[in-house]
Protein backbone atom coordinates (compact mmCIF):
# COMPACT_ATOMS: atom_id res chain seq x y z
CA UNK A 1 0.00 0.00 0.00
CA UNK A 2 1.64 3.18 -0.72
CA UNK A 3 0.73 6.53 0.70
CA UNK A 4 -1.24 7.80 -1.37
CA UNK A 5 -4.00 5.20 -0.71
CA UNK A 6 -3.29 5.44 3.02
CA UNK A 7 -3.57 9.28 2.52
CA UNK A 8 -7.16 8.38 0.50
CA UNK A 9 -8.13 6.24 3.94
CA UNK A 10 -7.12 8.03 6.33
CA UNK A 11 -9.30 11.22 4.63
CA UNK A 12 -11.28 13.73 6.83
CA UNK A 13 -14.94 11.89 5.73
CA UNK A 14 -13.41 8.61 6.96
CA UNK A 15 -12.53 9.81 10.16
CA UNK A 16 -16.27 12.18 10.60
CA UNK A 17 -17.80 8.80 9.68
CA UNK A 18 -15.90 6.99 12.69
CA UNK A 19 -17.26 9.49 15.53
CA UNK A 20 -21.01 8.98 16.99
CA UNK A 21 -22.94 11.52 15.98
CA UNK A 22 -23.73 14.51 18.56
CA UNK A 23 -27.56 13.59 19.13
CA UNK A 24 -26.53 9.59 20.43
CA UNK A 25 -23.35 11.24 22.67
CA UNK A 26 -25.22 13.73 24.53
CA UNK A 27 -27.24 12.48 27.35
CA UNK A 28 -29.75 14.64 28.92
CA UNK A 29 -29.57 15.57 32.75
CA UNK A 30 -31.47 13.27 34.96
CA UNK A 31 -33.20 16.69 36.10
CA UNK A 32 -36.07 15.62 38.69
CA UNK A 33 -39.67 16.68 37.77
CA UNK A 34 -39.62 18.79 40.30
CA UNK A 35 -37.21 21.38 39.25
CA UNK A 36 -37.61 23.44 35.70
CA UNK A 37 -34.76 22.92 33.46
CA UNK A 38 -33.20 26.14 33.62
CA UNK A 39 -29.79 26.67 34.71
CA UNK A 40 -30.21 30.40 36.09
CA UNK A 41 -33.27 28.34 38.37
CA UNK A 42 -32.25 28.57 41.98
CA UNK A 43 -33.35 25.03 42.62
CA UNK A 44 -31.56 23.88 40.04
CA UNK A 45 -27.93 25.30 40.97
CA UNK A 46 -28.70 23.88 44.69
CA UNK A 47 -29.73 20.88 43.17
CA UNK A 48 -26.17 20.47 41.16
CA UNK A 49 -24.22 21.79 43.52
CA UNK A 50 -25.37 18.58 45.75
CA UNK A 51 -24.34 16.57 43.65
CA UNK A 52 -21.01 18.49 43.01
CA UNK A 53 -20.26 18.68 46.82
CA UNK A 54 -21.21 15.01 47.20
CA UNK A 55 -18.66 13.63 44.69
CA UNK A 56 -16.27 16.17 46.49
CA UNK A 57 -17.04 14.14 49.79
CA UNK A 58 -16.70 10.73 48.62
CA UNK A 59 -13.18 11.23 47.14
CA UNK A 60 -12.70 12.70 50.77
CA UNK A 61 -14.37 9.57 52.42
CA UNK A 62 -12.14 7.33 50.59
CA UNK A 63 -8.66 9.29 51.06
CA UNK A 64 -9.43 9.79 55.11
CA UNK A 65 -6.94 6.75 56.31
CA UNK A 66 -7.92 6.93 59.64
CA UNK A 67 -10.12 5.06 62.27
CA UNK A 68 -12.90 7.22 62.98
CA UNK A 69 -13.47 8.76 66.75
CA UNK A 70 -14.77 11.43 68.64
CA UNK A 71 -12.38 14.01 67.12
CA UNK A 72 -13.95 13.35 63.29
CA UNK A 73 -15.50 15.90 61.82
CA UNK A 74 -19.10 15.43 60.59
CA UNK A 75 -18.03 17.46 57.37
CA UNK A 76 -16.14 14.62 56.22
CA UNK A 77 -19.64 12.34 55.45
CA UNK A 78 -22.34 15.10 55.77
CA UNK A 79 -23.20 17.87 53.14
CA UNK A 80 -24.54 21.08 55.15
CA UNK A 81 -27.33 23.02 54.04
CA UNK A 82 -24.85 25.99 54.28
CA UNK A 83 -22.38 24.49 51.95
CA UNK A 84 -24.85 24.42 49.45
CA UNK A 85 -26.00 27.88 49.84
CA UNK A 86 -21.89 28.81 49.96
CA UNK A 87 -21.94 26.93 46.44
CA UNK A 88 -25.07 28.80 44.81
CA UNK A 89 -24.43 32.09 46.66
CA UNK A 90 -27.88 32.17 48.46
CA UNK A 91 -28.93 31.97 51.97
CA UNK A 92 -29.84 28.02 52.59
CA UNK A 93 -32.68 29.31 54.22
CA UNK A 94 -34.46 30.59 51.33
CA UNK A 95 -33.72 27.36 49.40
CA UNK A 96 -34.64 24.48 51.82
CA UNK A 97 -36.67 25.83 54.32
CA UNK A 98 -38.40 28.46 51.85
CA UNK A 99 -42.41 28.42 50.22
CA UNK A 100 -41.35 27.58 47.43
CA UNK A 101 -42.33 24.00 45.15
CA UNK A 102 -38.88 22.71 45.24
CA UNK A 103 -37.91 23.46 48.65
CA UNK A 104 -39.31 19.83 50.62
CA UNK A 105 -38.06 17.87 47.99
CA UNK A 106 -34.62 19.71 48.10
CA UNK A 107 -34.18 18.99 51.04
CA UNK A 108 -35.66 15.40 50.57
CA UNK A 109 -32.83 14.71 47.93
CA UNK A 110 -30.32 16.20 50.28
CA UNK A 111 -31.32 13.61 53.02
CA UNK A 112 -30.90 11.09 50.70
CA UNK A 113 -27.33 12.19 49.31
CA UNK A 114 -26.19 12.83 53.50
CA UNK A 115 -27.58 8.59 53.93
CA UNK A 116 -25.56 7.64 50.77
CA UNK A 117 -22.17 9.44 52.24
CA UNK A 118 -22.94 8.01 55.81
CA UNK A 119 -23.43 4.35 54.25
CA UNK A 120 -19.82 4.74 52.00
CA UNK A 121 -18.17 6.68 55.34
CA UNK A 122 -19.72 3.06 57.08
CA UNK A 123 -18.27 1.05 54.60
CA UNK A 124 -14.16 2.61 54.46
CA UNK A 125 -14.27 2.49 58.06
CA UNK A 126 -15.44 -1.13 58.38
CA UNK A 127 -12.57 -1.55 56.22
CA UNK A 128 -9.79 0.46 58.10
CA UNK A 129 -11.24 -1.19 61.27
CA UNK A 130 -10.97 -5.09 60.12
CA UNK A 131 -7.83 -6.49 61.95
CA UNK A 132 -4.90 -7.88 59.89
CA UNK A 133 -2.87 -10.52 61.21
CA UNK A 134 0.19 -9.80 61.77
CA UNK A 135 2.22 -12.52 59.14
CA UNK A 136 6.16 -13.29 59.61
CA UNK A 137 8.25 -13.06 62.67
CA UNK A 138 6.80 -9.83 64.19
CA UNK A 139 3.90 -11.49 65.79
CA UNK A 140 5.89 -14.08 67.76
CA UNK A 141 8.03 -13.85 70.94
CA UNK A 142 11.40 -13.76 70.83
CA UNK A 143 11.64 -17.33 72.43
CA UNK A 144 9.65 -19.27 69.58
CA UNK A 145 11.47 -17.22 67.08
CA UNK A 146 14.56 -18.78 68.67
CA UNK A 147 13.16 -22.28 68.09
CA UNK A 148 12.03 -22.08 64.90
CA UNK A 149 15.56 -20.44 63.99
CA UNK A 150 17.03 -23.40 65.57
CA UNK A 151 14.68 -26.43 63.92
CA UNK A 152 15.01 -24.84 60.48
CA UNK A 153 18.83 -24.97 60.84
CA UNK A 154 18.96 -28.69 62.18
CA UNK A 155 16.26 -29.43 58.58
CA UNK A 156 18.88 -27.69 56.66
CA UNK A 157 22.23 -29.73 57.78
CA UNK A 158 20.06 -32.78 57.51
CA UNK A 159 19.05 -31.90 53.72
CA UNK A 160 23.00 -30.95 52.89
CA UNK A 161 24.06 -34.42 54.35
CA UNK A 162 21.17 -35.62 52.40
CA UNK A 163 22.39 -34.40 49.36
CA UNK A 164 26.23 -35.10 50.23
CA UNK A 165 25.16 -38.75 50.60
CA UNK A 166 22.80 -39.38 47.67
CA UNK A 167 25.73 -37.21 45.39
CA UNK A 168 28.51 -39.86 46.41
CA UNK A 169 26.07 -43.10 45.94
CA UNK A 170 24.90 -41.40 42.30
CA UNK A 171 28.74 -41.22 41.62
CA UNK A 172 29.32 -44.68 43.16
CA UNK A 173 26.63 -46.19 40.91
CA UNK A 174 28.79 -44.47 37.49
CA UNK A 175 31.57 -45.89 38.63
CA UNK A 176 32.74 -49.50 37.09
CA UNK A 177 31.42 -52.72 39.21
CA UNK A 178 34.86 -53.65 40.42
CA UNK A 179 35.60 -49.71 41.79
CA UNK A 180 32.08 -49.99 43.05
CA UNK A 181 32.65 -53.06 45.24
CA UNK A 182 35.75 -51.60 46.86
CA UNK A 183 34.61 -48.62 47.64
CA UNK A 184 31.21 -49.97 49.34
CA UNK A 185 33.75 -52.37 51.26
CA UNK A 186 35.79 -49.76 52.69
Amino acid sequence: MNDKELDDLLSDDFLASLEPEDSSVKDPLDVPDYLPNDENHTGYKAWKAIKYIKSIKEEMIKDYREVADSQTPKSLYQIYKSEVGREIERAPQNVFSGKASFCEPLSDFLDKKNKELLTLFDEEQALLKVERKQTGSRGKRKDQVVYEYQQMREELNALKHQKAKDMLDLAISRLPLDLQQKLKVK
